[in-house]
């Protein structure tokens, strides 16, 4: 468990928790880091009750390859306040948080079970939330690069996207192009495996939105992006309305 803890200044993650289960973070205080929150290839977390302020990006639940505990699944974050992350990213080059995008409010990279509740998400300059597959190449034939079963609800989205950071980041200048300049509140890149491009996801393994405010949403069709002349861009959040199934909370004095 961390607990009330600061953490103001790292060129990686203030917090940082990696490759462990049955993980809590709660009541920290994050400021001025490249990632504030790293929640990467775990299983069993619940993040909540902090604040992310001033970092590059606020919350991110990452899954990479090559590690020796791979598919991180059934993270919780929610209840944090997730303001003004709009730092220039000051990570060392090849670091895996040098990607992220200055202005981003919460980020899930090829993670499962990801459920995203209750936040205030404002003042982000890029995105209040993004969800993206790993982009890099890579020689590890067990990592699984896509997101699965990722729930969104009931989040609080204020002012996000009006300052992104398109002079120094690839995936924050395609998503103001794509936007045509209207940045989201939500982003998913749409990209999944091949078979599921053309015949569709695993009903389990559907992202689920369900926001009060109507948010805005930018998902992409990686096959009509590819190809020209088509309109590869995405807006209606209709399209991810579903049950939530709440995951459970994480308990230190359980084995899951």
């Amino acid at each position: 468990m961390i607990d009330d803890c600061v953490a103001i200044g790292a060129s990686d993650a203030g917090i940082y928790v990696g490759q462990s289960k049955n993980i809590i973070v709660k009541n920290s205080f994050v400021k001025h880091n490249v990632a504030g929150i790293e929640i990467e290839n775990s299983f069993y977390a619940d993040v909540y009750d902090n604040l992310a302020e001033e970092n590059t990006g606020g919350i991110l639940v990452f899954d990479l390859p090559d590690l020796p505990q791979q598919g991180g699944h059934h993270v919780r974050v929610f209840n944090n306040k997730v303001i003004n992350n709009n730092t220039p990213n000051f990570a060392p080059e090849g670091n895996i948080v040098g990607e992220v995008p200055s202005g981003s409010g919460i980020m899930v990279m090829a993670n499962s079970h990801v459920e995203v509740f209750e936040n205030r998400i404002e003042n982000n300059g890029t995105t209040g939330i993004a969800v993206v597959s790993y982009a890099d190449d890579y020689e590890d034939k067990s990592y699984y690069p896509h997101p699965r079963s990722i729930q969104i609800h009931n989040n609080e989205y204020i002012n996000n996207g009006k300052n992104p950071d398109v002079e120094s980041n690839d995936l924050a200048r395609l998503l103001f192009e794509l936007s045509n300049g209207e940045m989201p509140d939500i982003f998913w890149d749409g990209v999944v495996p091949i078979s599921q491009m053309f015949f569709g996801q695993n009903q389990d393994d559907r992202m689920i939105i369900d926001e009060d405010g109507s948010p805005s949403i930018i998902t992409l069709d990686p096959i009509k992006y590819i190809l020209p002349l088509l309109d590869p861009v995405k807006k209606d959040i209709d399209e991810f309305s579903g049950n939530i199934k709440p995951l459970q909370a994480v308990k230190l004095n359980e084995v899951l």
